[in-house]
């Protein structure tokens, strides 16, 4: 009985271990700090992406920014309609409505959160 439940824990641990988190990578650190300036960034989303679900996404935030999406690349191009920080936060509602979790700039792994306070305040 012991055995068991402990095969059990095990079992847990490794399923929620194997869960993997979603991420976006940026072009590095000096990209954002210069599109923060001009109002367009560039994100590569994961391979898993569904361009449909994207576009349906994209569409409920039109008021903020424009997206393009190249489907082979997995290249999103987001370009701010006015480039304000309320506005920039809504980058992070539109990576987070795509299942994004993290953020990849250069050799750094950033919340959402943490992704916004750096490079898009």
């Amino acid at each position: 009985m012991k055995n068991l439940f402990l095969i059990m824990i095990a079992f847990l641990g490794f399923s929620f271990a194997s869960v993997a988190q979603k991420a976006v990578f940026t072009e590095g650190k000096a990209e954002l700090i210069n599109s923060k300036k001009t109002g367009k960034y560039s994100f590569t989303f994961p391979e898993d992406t569904d361009a449909e679900e994207l576009k349906t996404f994209a569409s409920y935030y039109v008021d903020y920014f424009t997206v393009s999406y190249d489907e082979d690349s997995k290249k999103v191009d987001l370009v701010m309609v006015e480039n304000t920080e309320i506005n920039r936060r809504i980058i992070n509602r539109f990576l987070g409505s795509n299942g994004i979790e993290t953020v990849v700039v250069g050799d750094s792994k950033l919340t959402l959160d943490d992704f916004f306070g750096s490079y898009l305040q």
